[in-house]
């Protein structure tokens, strides 16, 4: 699965436990989880029965010329049906969340990418099953 979006001069990725995209074309100072605004994505059926049983995700965030990747897991509950997605450090489930058991939080990005994401260019968010 692919998700687009850009990058937003308020993206801070200081979170110490999240990351999230947003299909919001804005994001304030205090969502300091947010890595990716205006993002568009479609899940099939598929993807997320397959999301829902994986026991490894992984998530590469593209921007220009830098990339991170995450790794975490799926959960059976996974809904991806809410405007914002969330990868988490922890088992916290809600209708917001992509991953569990990540990883990397914002905090943890390596910090050319979030300059990169401070910029309103393209980021590319890949997820693998």
């Amino acid at each position: 699965m692919f998700i687009t979006g850009k990058g937003h001069p308020n993206i801070t990725a200081k979170h110490a436990t999240t990351i999230a995209f947003t299909r919001d074309k804005e994001v304030s100072l205090r969502g300091d989880c947010f890595v990716a605004v205006a993002c568009d994505w479609e899940v099939e059926d598929d993807f997320l029965e397959k999301l829902r049983k994986a026991n490894r995700v992984t998530i590469t965030i593209e921007c220009a010329n830098q990339t991170e990747t995450i790794v975490g897991k799926g959960h059976p509950e996974l809904t991806l049906g809410d405007k914002d997605l969330v990868i988490r450090k922890s088992d916290w489930v809600d209708p917001r969340t992509l991953m569990i058991g990540a990883d990397k939080s914002a905090k943890d990005l390596n910090k050319e990418l979030v300059q990169c994401l401070k910029e309103s260019v393209p980021v590319t968010i890949k997820i693998e099953v």
